[in-house]
């Protein structure tokens, strides 16, 4: 959830489904908007920095952002100080779909503490999902069967406060493969994947054919790193919602 800063509110040259060409924003988040959202898509944000009502307000103009996700604990072992107002932010500029994420401190251990200090911290929020972001190989350990081991017992203590249906993983191909070595963990079969990939395109054509750790496909992709627009500092990631996870395509339906 990491890049270099780019202006969203003005022209991006951006990569739109293979295409070479470069378009404006204008083009693909506001104009192009119906045949996005007629493949199958929405819009996504997640941020990890304070987001205002009229701020949201904005990106769900410009954007038409149609769920945000919050960061709600961070790497170092502490509640994001800025996480409430900005989830209350989000709900009064009339944005509906809001998940948090987790960062948690690998090291610092006491994982049933770091999730249930979250959770504590968010009981006056609304929010539906809980997503585990898993990256960094300087946040875990060297060994793929320790880290295993670490995001299982977080996965099982998150689904055990939150229910199945509201737990979710945060992690790129390269991260699992660095972290977890391939293994399989059967939390794949019954939680959904959101995975970052920033090549500006928001179809799922990139995911890797064999999956990993046991999903098959993804439920949301970011594509676009630490953007800007607004005022507003924003990661966008793409949701097929025509056929609710588990059941997105692997690729995308390329329009002529």
């Amino acid at each position: 959830m990491k890049g270099g800063m780019v202006p969203v509110a003005a022209c991006l040259l951006v990569m739109v489904l293979g295409s070479m060409g470069s378009v404006c924003c204008d083009s693909i988040f506001d104009k192009s908007r119906g045949p996005f959202q007629q493949r199958g898509y929405q819009l996504v944000v997640d941020v990890s920095s304070p987001v205002t009502a009229k701020q949201w307000s904005c990106l769900r103009g410009q954007l038409e952002v149609y769920q945000v996700i919050v960061r709600a604990w961070r790497s170092l072992g502490t509640m994001d100080a800025n996480a409430n107002a900005t989830i209350a932010a989000a709900h009064a500029a009339g944005i509906d779909k809001v998940d948090v994420y987790m960062f948690p401190c690998i090291k610092c251990l006491q994982f049933e503490q770091q999730v249930d200090g979250m959770l504590l911290g968010l009981e006056t929020s609304k929010y539906d999902r809980v997503w585990l972001d898993v990256e960094g190989v300087q946040y875990w350990t060297s060994s793929c069967d320790t880290n295993l081991q670490y995001f299982e017992e977080l996965m099982a203590i998150l689904v055990q406060r939150l229910g199945v249906t509201r737990v979710g993983v945060y992690v790129s191909p390269t991260s699992w493969k660095a972290l977890m070595c391939d293994y399989y963990t059967p939390f794949s079969s019954v939680v959904p994947l959101w995975y970052p990939h920033y090549d500006n395109n928001y179809g799922f054509q990139d995911f890797p054919p064999a999956g990993y750790g046991g999903w098959s496909h993804p439920s949301i992709k970011q594509y676009l790193g630490s953007a800007s627009a607004c005022d507003a500092s924003i990661d966008i990631s793409s949701k097929f919602v025509l056929n609710p996870y588990p059941n997105p395509p692997s690729a995308s339906p390329l329009a002529s």
